[in-house]
């Protein structure tokens, strides 16, 4: 059993630590989980962190109550595992050295273990380009890897019998779909393929421990705006949601106009641009010349130009004006508006432009088949504009390998989803004619 509890202090930025009492067959463990929240952000009857918005931090390391409370999960699902498998009640001396072991300080002179080691030496190589959604995402996926208490030394990680028993915990334990499973599990052969070129493992121990794997993969409909959704996306009146609280989804929403002009005129921008959102928040005034926009994407390092529409260029007017206040060359074109805010608002506009057409999904969770259908507008997220330019590219007959220059995307694979759907749509389109 796991409770998780604040202590009475607080220091010099306001948080009080999160404490931990753990029992396991009658003994008791109390110990600081390296935690900290501020006291008004603690609900005590649920025992996690919570907030008016997700994007709003719970301390003063900035974290947000999803983060807090995911890793307060993984300390208790920690405990709950060796409960389940304890015979007797472990020592003090014992308790200690578990908690060690969880943090990384089990080893002689708190160093790190082998695995931590390499997991930190694939990170620091590779995540120099990585985006914070992509050091996020890393980020889980090395905490779930020893949460899973699965892999001990750097030779486990290349076992195809250890990567089974890692994939049986991903769609049992952490009840993932077999499509995040299946991300998990290629993150962990990029990290063997990486060991492979520090001469850590023998040549083809990736391509080996790929092959012992399968996943069921279900296509999933991709989701973007059509070119009438577009146009009201582009034509709301933000100033009309001032003093109003919107309800869907079981949830009340209340909209600040300027920050719903920001999200509204950045992800109409990528609609029409191609730009991933990372790439038109980092955009300076200096990137514009002209009537185009020359950049380096922060994903690939891929140097761009992109030819600007009508449609886009009134959106950069509109934004000149709004900033000529502080207006110089490295001068941000869009206000940075944190992810989360950021996809919330893109869902309610959704909701207000009656972007409801419902879309049902299909995956794959522990083994069974399931499925779900949902207004598209509870479904959108700011890579639905990049969708959107695409689908719409095609569908005004631009050719692929145009659309890929404007894009970056670097094989025509990458493509083959939207050219399935603009030929599905043309096809529809001429089964009109059997009605006349």
């Amino acid at each position: 059993m796991v409770n998780f509890y604040l202590d009475s202090r607080t220091n010099s930025r306001g948080d009080c630590s999160i404490r931990q009492s753990v029992i396991i067959c009658g003994a008791r463990f109390v110990a600081n989980t390296g935690l900290s929240v501020r006291p008004e952000f603690w609900d005590r009857s649920t025992q996690s962190a919570r907030t008016r918005r997700a994007s709003d931090p719970v301390n003063g390391k900035a974290h947000t109550a999803a983060r807090l409370n995911g890793d307060l999960a993984s300390i208790s699902a920690y405990w709950q595992r060796l409960e389940a498998t304890a015979t007797e009640a472990p020592t003090a001396a014992a308790f200690r050295e578990l908690w060690n072991t969880y943090t990384g300080k089990g080893q002689k002179g708190g160093k790190a273990s082998p695995v931590l080691n390499l997991l930190s030496n694939y990170a620091a190589s590779q995540g120099r380009t990585w985006s914070e959604g992509t050091r996020t995402k890393w980020d889980t996926f090395a905490r779930i890897l020893t949460d899973s208490g699965i892999y001990s030394t750097v030779e486990d990680l290349a076992s195809p019998e250890r990567a089974a028993a890692f994939v049986d915990y991903l769609r049992g334990e952490r009840r993932q779909k077999d499509s995040t499973a299946c991300k998990y599990f290629s993150i962990l052969c990029r990290v063997v393929r990486y060991g492979e070129r520090v001469k850590t493992y023998e040549p083809g121990t990736a391509d080996a421990l790929a092959r012992g794997e399968r996943f069921t993969q279900v296509r999933q409909p991709v989701i973007y705006l059509t070119r009438e959704e577009l146009g009201r996306f582009l034509s709301f009146d933000t100033s009309s949601v001032a003093g109003k609280v919107y309800t869907y989804g079981g949830k009340a929403h209340r909209l600040n106009p300027d920050t719903l002009a920001a999200v509204r005129d950045v992800f109409c921008f990528c609609a029409l641009t191609s730009l991933r959102i990372s790439d038109a928040w980092a955009l300076c005034w200096a990137n514009v010349i002209g009537n185009a926009l020359y950049l380096t994407t922060q994903k690939t390092c891929e140097s761009l130009k992109i030819d600007l529409n009508a449609r886009a260029l009134e959106i950069l007017e509109r934004r000149y004006d709004a900033s000529l206040e502080n207006l110089t060359p490295f001068a941000r074109v869009f206000e940075s508006v944190g992810p989360a805010t950021m996809n919330e608002y893109i869902k309610t506009l959704g909701y207000l432009c009656d972007v409801s057409e419902p879309v049902t999904r299909t995956y794959v969770k522990g083994g069974h088949r399931q499925s779900e259908t949902r207004p598209k507008y509870e479904l959108l997220s700011s890579h639905a504009a990049r969708r959107t330019f695409i689908v719409t590219a095609l569908s005004l007959g631009i050719p692929p390998a145009v659309i890929m220059k404007f894009t970056g995307h670097s094989n025509y694979a990458a493509m083959r989803p939207y050219i399935d759907i603009t030929e599905t749509a043309q096809a529809e389109a001429m089964r009109l004619f059997d009605t006349l």
